[in-house]
């Protein structure tokens, strides 16, 4: 009787969870989320969904067996692999995310997303800026991946780095939408001023 009655439910408990995690209201979204997986563990957007709230509020590693319930579900489902990547870089478990990265077979903007993730968890590794660059080439419109590739670039090489970053600088100027990196950017380039 009760299962019955919690599955009549259900689906009225996961908008009302969508409807608080639409407008930030991510307490409440995690409450209610967190009963939609005990009701129904491999449901994928109810667990993509917690786990997203987790990681924003910063208990990233709570997420983890959630990401991985919804991936047995759904194993090719590049959003649940670029966020599972995404969270083990995070908590450093570099390898964890390169693996998983490199068994990714991904597309387009995901393509771009994947390789940016790929250069992050390099990034510890020698002849890492190979996967940001890759990742410029593949979506050059990505103000984000540019800006990493500079950055990574003066971790190597000051002077090219540095070129790389002005170079940046005058690309993300004509976006407005680059505003928040362009100031990031901006705030770097003294710093290598002396260098």
């Amino acid at each position: 009787m009760c299962l019955d009655l919690a599955s009549a439910f259900y689906p009225a408990l996961k908008e009302l969870a969508r409807i608080y995690d639409d407008r930030n209201l991510q307490k409440e979204a995690l409450r209610l989320y967190r009963l939609c997986v005990q009701f129904s563990p491999h449901d994928l957007e109810a667990n993509l969904r917690l786990a997203t709230i987790l990681k924003n509020v910063g208990q990233g590693a709570e997420a983890v067996p959630f990401l991985k319930t919804a991936l047995k579900g759904a194993p090719g489902h590049h959003p649940l692999i670029l966020a599972l990547a995404d969270v083990y870089l995070e908590q450093g478990r570099h390898q964890n995310a390169i693996d998983l990265l490199l068994e990714a077979d991904l597309q387009g903007p995901m393509l771009a997303r994947q390789l940016f993730l790929y250069g992050r968890a390099l990034e510890h590794k020698e002849n890492f800026t190979a996967a940001y660059d890759e990742a410029v080439s593949v979506d050059p419109a990505n103000g984000l991946c540019r800006l990493n590739r500079a950055l990574a670039a003066t971790r190597t090489n000051v002077y090219a780095g540095k070129a790389m970053l002005q170079a940046y600088i005058d690309w993300a100027g004509e976006r407005p939408e680059e505003r928040p990196l362009l100031e990031q950017a901006r705030q770097v380039l003294p710093q290598l001023a002396g260098l």
